[in-house]
């Protein structure tokens, strides 16, 4: 592409690292914000006892408090969404639903959904797209990944089709998967 392009593209590139960066502080702040909670982490080779339930758990109707309205405890809910996600890499499976992840977490898929409200401004779909694509940009810097395609990289990330994965970068850091890609890979590596 010409030169005078190359220049609107870099920024488009940096702009995005910098909004990555900044959202990483913010969730870092908000996770520091719920570590008093008393809820049990994602289950871990090293204590199974401590392992969240694989179906949902909430009361049954009429029962209970109504745990979609409690914002405290939706909010406190968010960082465990945050490690099993990360920790487990889920987003890698093209098939991921919200109720695969509520269930991990023991909660119902409507639940989850306002647990997505309390975190953050993200939807789950959003927000594992997002991992999706942190995942590509990750693999263009790796030197051991240049031979792979573009589009074969992005389907090693969770996303389902080519024109998903295009639509979805392009819709997060403003430039195809490409560009992005030539722009990275003519930097000198970090």
């Amino acid at each position: 592409f010409p030169s005078h392009d190359t220049r609107s593209y870099r920024l488009l590139v940096r702009q995005y690292e910098l909004n990555r960066e900044e959202e990483k502080r913010v969730r870092k702040s908000a996770v520091g914000k719920n570590k008093e909670s008393s809820l049990p982490l994602p289950m871990s080779a090293e204590s199974p006892e401590t392992a969240l339930p694989t179906t949902p758990q909430d009361p049954p109707a009429g029962e209970g408090p109504d745990e979609e309205d409690d914002d405290e405890g939706n909010a406190a809910l968010y960082p465990l969404f945050e490690q099993l996600i990360s920790g487990e890499s889920l987003w890698l499976d093209p098939d991921l639903k919200v109720e695969d992840v509520a269930g991990r977490l023991g909660i119902s898929a409507r639940r989850m959904t306002a647990v997505m409200r309390a975190g953050g401004t993200l939807t789950f779909l959003q927000y594992i797209n997002r991992c999706r694509v942190d995942h590509v940009v990750k693999l263009f810097k790796d030197r051991a990944q240049d031979p792979l395609r573009t589009d074969a990289l992005g389907l090693m990330s969770g996303f389902s089709s080519r024109s998903h994965f295009y639509r979805v970068f392009k819709e997060i850091t403003g430039v195809t998967p490409g560009v992005f890609r030539d722009i990275t890979t003519r930097q000198p590596a970090d």
